[in-house]
């Protein structure tokens, strides 16, 4: 069995000499076993090996029993370990996680926290054969796009990478490893539990698998890094493709040319957005599936100018005419009223609006986000507050009025930022201008010298009419 993992750990350039190696260790079969292989392949390629143990607070005295246990075995055999506790229940239960992702999250902090720490370039985790087989058709009943890449041997993570020396082997192997070393592992009970899916799939469906074909896990295993050589490349075409169509890109935020994405082959579309959703959701994949690709691309090709959905997390997909935006940072804001005198400023969580007052009456006023009325047209302060059902404003030569609703649909405003944009109005309450959209027709036939000027900038995604 050592020989299958050396010669794996060399197919894959798993190892160095040289290497300084965190194994994560729960005292359990898998992670024993790795970090006796590990300990014995030290001496000869000098590697260094430190033990990362965490206890997530969910078994009581029986975790407690695994934090002594690791700490004896790693005494016995001089490998230096940390040992951290961690109330990943109170984790889970302050961002609404189920218990397997709340533990993820913490244990994998606390692995990065270790690395840095002792300044390792690896992280060996336990993972093997019989994992792979449960994590890939468990991402395929959910509808996963990337579930047949499976658990990847090797990633970057931290100060380094992390690697899986066992991918390999089978469950029966490692256990056969431990009998035969007498390393004696502990047992999670929670193992036993069928309340959790990775459970059920070990109990009823792995016996089955393996029944068929007790080699089962290895032909998963090439599957696995087939389908993940041949993803990059698809990913990589696919992203070449939705960058011509990409106009918008931030940590929370992309939006997309409607018209340039459609021109994309349709399979590079699904793995393009894909990869926007991986992209916003920090490659947290298991936050959604196939399902929600195919609800965004049905809200692209929809004969419908605008709507919206709404994925995990809050995750907005918003279409507005000719675009596509996918965000976190779509928020409508409590109503507001402010008074703007000029010279004055408003600053908000959603925009600034600041009033000069200018006597070069040259300036141009054909700018969205610039507007000026003369003095002998209003008085200060002005009023800047958020759009009422029943607005109107005059946009007529004649005085004639038109819905501001009217032009938010016609400036092509969509729903969801209307409530955040600001109406100004003078202190009859008259709509002298929405920022970005209209300016009320009056303020073009002012020849006074003396004029207020006012300068608009959105500090929020999602703000803007497209154009």
């Amino acid at each position: 069995m050592e020989q299958n993992v050396e010669s794996f750990i060399s197919k894959h350039q798993l190892i160095d000499d040289g290497d300084k190696i965190v194994v994560g260790l729960s005292g359990g079969p898998d992670s024993l076993a790795l970090l006796h292989i590990l300990w014995k392949m030290s001496k000869k390629r000098d590697l260094t090996i430190i033990a990362a143990h965490l206890n997530h607070n969910f078994r009581g005295v029986e975790a407690e029993e695994d934090c002594s246990f690791v700490k004896h075995f790693c005494k016995s055999i001089g490998i230096h370990i940390i040992a951290e506790s961690i109330d990943v229940p109170a984790y889970q239960k302050k961002h609404q996680l189920n218990p397997q992702q709340a533990a993820r999250d913490c244990r994998y902090a606390f692995y990065k926290s270790v690395m840095e720490s002792v300044s390792a370039n690896k992280l060996a985790l336990g993972h093997h054969g019989d994992d792979q087989i449960e994590t890939m058709l468990m991402r395929t009943v959910r509808g996963n796009l990337d579930a047949m890449s499976g658990i990847p041997v090797k990633r970057p993570f931290s100060l380094g990478v992390i690697i899986r020396p066992l991918l390999n082997l089978s469950k029966q192997q490692i256990e056969a490893y431990c009998e035969r070393e007498n390393l004696y592992p502990r047992r999670d009970s929670s193992n036993e539990k069928e309340g959790y899916t990775r459970n059920r799939y070990r109990k009823h469906i792995l016996p089955f698998l393996k029944k068929e074909n007790p080699r089962v896990h290895e032909h998963m295993q090439y599957m696995s890094e087939v389908i993940r050589e041949e993803s990059q490349l698809l990913n990589t075409l696919a992203w070449e493709k939705v960058l011509s169509a990409l106009i918008e890109q931030t940590q929370e935020s992309c939006t997309l040319d409607i018209k340039l994405f459609k021109m994309v082959p349709v399979p590079l579309q699904r793995r393009g957005i894909h990869l926007i959703l991986k992209y916003l959701y920090n490659n947290k994949v298991e936050r959604y599936s196939s399902i929600h690709i195919e609800e965004i691309l049905r809200l692209i090709k929809s004969d419908r100018p605008s709507g919206y959905i709404t994925l995990p997390n809050q995750l907005r997909i918003v279409r507005k005419y000719d675009r596509c935006m996918m965000t976190f940072n779509i928020e409508s804001s409590a109503p507001f009223n402010y008074e703007l005198y000029a010279p004055g400023k408003i600053e908000s969580d959603q925009f600034v609006l600041e009033a000069i007052i200018s006597f070069d009456n040259t300036l141009d006023n054909n700018y969205d986000d610039y507007f000026k009325i003369s003095y002998d047209f209003t008085n200060t302060p002005l009023i800047v507050r958020t759009y009422q059902p029943g607005d109107r404003m005059v946009v007529f030569p004649n005085g004639q009025t038109k819905k501001v609703s009217r032009i938010f649909i016609d400036e092509k405003v969509p729903k969801l930022s209307r409530k955040n944009i600001p109406i100004v109005t003078d202190q009859t309450g008259h709509i002298l201008w929405i920022p970005t959209v209209k300016k009320t027709y009056q303020s073009n036939a002012s020849k006074s010298e003396d004029e207020i000027v006012l300068t608009f900038r959105s500090l929020t995604a999602g703000f803007h009419k497209t154009p």
